[in-house]
């Protein structure tokens, strides 16, 4: 296929005699002058250089040696660039799996060689000792030490006959909470092997959510919101945040909440947003599941370091006029709290971009702004962004997808163009912009 999409050579399929061989098909260009079983043409010699040059440089990609750690998306390589890659990563596992088993044995022998088994007895003895030694550890460690404290939490735990009358610090449920957030499997680890008596992951998931985790706005949020922005001690000047909002994508189905006796998965968008949506698909009792999350948090602005989830919503792809009275709802609970709001940040998307508009935008101005409605001023402005990193990512797609004649070139071209002009000589201009074209 030739740069504009016509076809410049076609396989045929009739057998030709060449020096005393018989080829049963040959490649053909879309010019050429012979009918008939004969051999080839000038303009079929010629493109024969265009083949092998073809040929060379799918050889050559095909030699190049994928390594497990290679970042190449797969689209990208050839069957057996696939093919090594897989079996690379099947020796890694067999060898990994191999290395696990011979740890575990190691650890079994020198368990079995230099391990003591603690019966009753010695159990009771351990305990006495902790307790014999109790002052010399007060001694040696100050109150209100978290040291003096882990010694403590140890003997209390060790000296219970049934683990359920336990009740925990909550500095040892912090830390233990601080543990299983950053490695789950370490933590349970830490736990089985009965060296220190640790909270079940049970006892923890009772202390990781300070408020029910629902949909929508919670005035327990706003509230914590409040306190959190008064423990930063900012000066008036740095008062000020931005909403971020972004629509993720999440696995449908269903989760029954065995402590509110509610099912959780379907779509919820507020009451209103919620009947609106049955009024228009004509149901009445039965809700679509969520597809997506739309997720806003509250982030600080001017160096100050606030990131704060403020609520979510199940969607199944949110609309603007969806969207708005939820932003406009959100901006009301927050300015009600005294946090002012100046700027609302979101990806590209349509629905995003509509929304903005639905502000009144003044677009008489370069700056992407409205009035903010609910501002305890009434003279501050509502300034709209289209968040970075997305139009990157977007850029980055563009550039992977296209080809050689599509927004990579042009790109390449712009990028040669503005650069050869400002740090290259007149002189050497034209040959610069030939290297990079032919790339």
């Amino acid at each position: 296929m030739s740069s504009n999409g016509e076809s410049v050579a076609f396989l045929d399929s009739s057998p030709i005699e060449l020096n005393g061989t018989t080829y049963l098909e040959t490649i053909r260009t879309s010019r050429c002058q012979i009918i008939g079983h004969f051999t080839k043409c000038d303009d079929c010699k010629r493109y024969r250089d265009n083949l092998r040059a073809i040929y060379n440089r799918w050889t050559k990609k095909s030699s190049v040696n994928i390594s497990i750690s290679s970042h190449i998306n797969e689209r990208y390589l050839d069957t057996p660039q696939k093919t090594s890659k897989i079996s690379k990563l099947r020796n890694k596992v067999r060898t990994t799996k191999e290395q696990i088993k011979k740890l575990r044995e190691k650890i079994k022998k020198i368990s079995e060689r230099f391990g003591e088994t603690i019966d009753d007895g010695l159990h009771s003895d351990l305990i006495s000792i902790m307790k014999g030694n109790q002052d010399r550890n007060n001694h040696a460690y100050t109150e209100g030490s978290f040291a003096r404290l882990f010694w403590e939490e140890q003997l209390k735990a060790a000296s219970l006959a049934d683990a359920k009358q336990m009740r925990w610090h909550p500095a040892m449920i912090k830390w233990c909470l601080n543990l299983s957030l950053m490695s789950g499997s370490s933590y349970r680890a830490m736990r089985s092997s009965g060296f220190v008596k640790l909270p079940s992951e049970r006892t923890l998931r009772d202390y990781t959510n300070y408020f029910e985790m629902k949909t929508g706005f919670q005035d327990g949020v706003d509230d914590q919101l409040t306190q959190e922005i008064s423990l930063l001690r900012l000066p008036e000047n740095r008062k000020f945040f931005g909403i971020l909002l972004d629509e993720m994508n999440i696995r449908e189905g269903l989760v029954f909440n065995k402590y509110s006796g509610k099912i959780i998965g379907f779509t919820e968008l507020g009451t209103i947003n919620d009947d609106l949506l049955r009024l228009e698909q004509e149901e009445e009792e039965h809700p679509n599941f969520a597809k997506y999350v739309l997720a806003i948090m509250v982030r600080g602005t001017l160096c100050s370091k606030l990131e704060f989830p403020y609520a979510h919503f199940g969607t199944r792809g949110i609309t603007a006029d969806l969207m708005f009275p939820i932003i406009d709802e959100a901006l009301y609970r927050l300015e009600s709290k005294g946090i002012k709001i100046i700027s609302i940040t979101a990806d590209g998307a349509s629905p995003n971009r509509k929304l903005f508009n639905m502000f009144n935008i003044d677009k008489s101005t370069v700056s992407y702004k409205a009035p903010n409605p609910y501002s305890c001023d009434g003279e501050r402005s509502l300034f709209f962004f289209v968040d970075p990193p997305h139009l990157i990512k977007t850029v980055r797609n563009c550039w992977s997808k296209s080809g050689i004649t599509g927004t990579r070139h042009m790109v390449v071209s712009v990028y040669v163009n503005f650069c050869v002009r400002i740090v290259t000589p007149s002189s050497l201009r034209h040959n610069i912009q030939c290297i990079f074209y032919t790339v």
